[in-house]
């Protein structure tokens, strides 16, 4: 399971690397993901595929990995769904489904609460 977490971070890497995002921040609900891509584990340090995410993340961009709990991601809960539904792998939004928009809007609610120390 953690090799298929690992495969969608660096997909998803490349993907916002190619579409010219320089200031990144990735979430995963596998706390063991992150560690392994923040060097934080030596778990799997020698894969091809470890080592491709710590090229990708040596570039010239800024990213942030950090895990978050699946109860505490439910937009990246609800597009997992949606992907597995309609058969969606490799699918890309520019905008958010309208079956996620409104938890977008709670997610970012809560974010900036969060950041206002509320």
């Amino acid at each position: 399971m953690i090799v298929a977490e690992l495969w969608a971070i660096s997909d998803g890497l490349q993907h916002a690397w190619d579409g010219g995002f320089r200031h990144v921040e990735l979430e995963t609900d596998s706390a063991e993901a992150a560690n392994i891509c923040n060097g934080l584990s030596t778990a799997l340090q020698h894969s091809i595929l470890v080592l491709a995410i710590h090229e990708l993340l040596q570039r010239s961009w800024q990213v942030r990995i950090r895990h978050v709990s699946r109860s505490g991601n439910a937009v990246d809960d609800k597009l997992a769904r949606l992907g597995q539904q309609y058969m969606l792998q490799g699918s890309y939004f520019a905008a958010p489904p309208v079956e996620v928009v409104s938890l977008v809007g709670e997610e970012q609610q809560r974010w900036e609460d969060h950041m206002m120390g509320s």
